[in-house]
C-alpha cells in the first residue's frame, strides 16, 4: 500500500483502521506515516495526523520517542486542524 497516495484522497474511518492495521507490525511503515506529518502538501500532512490520532495505546507507545518532534511541529504549525490533531496525539502520550 502506498500510504502517501492513500492520504492524498479523502479517507473514511474504515480506511483509517485499514491503514493502521497495515502498518502496526512494521516500524518502517509507521516511520513512513510519521514522516508524512511533515509533508509539504497540507492535505497529506493533515490526513497523516488524523490517522495517527486513532492509534491504539500500543502505537502511541511507539510515538513516545517522537514527542519532541511532535511538540516542535505544533509550535510552528500554521494549519489549525493539523495543530489540533497533533495536540490530541500529544495528549494521549505518556509523560516522560
Amino acid at each position: 500500500m502506498n500510504i502517501k497516495e492513500r492520504l492524498s484522497e479523502r479517507i473514511s474511518l474504515n480506511e483509517i483502521q485499514e491503514i493502521i492495521s497495515s502498518i502496526k507490525h512494521s516500524h518502517l511503515k509507521k516511520q513512513e506515516l510519521f514522516n508524512l506529518l511533515f509533508d509539504s502538501n497540507d492535505k497529506i500532512a493533515y490526513q497523516a495526523a488524523w490517522v495517527m490520532s486513532h492509534f491504539s495505546s500500543k502505537e502511541n507507545e511507539w510515538l513516545a520517542s517522537k514527542q519532541d518532534e511532535l511538540i516542535n511541529e505544533v509550535m510552528i504549525c500554521k494549519h489549525s486542524g493539523k495543530c489540533r490533531l497533533l495536540l490530541n496525539i500529544l495528549y494521549n502520550q505518556p509523560l516522560n
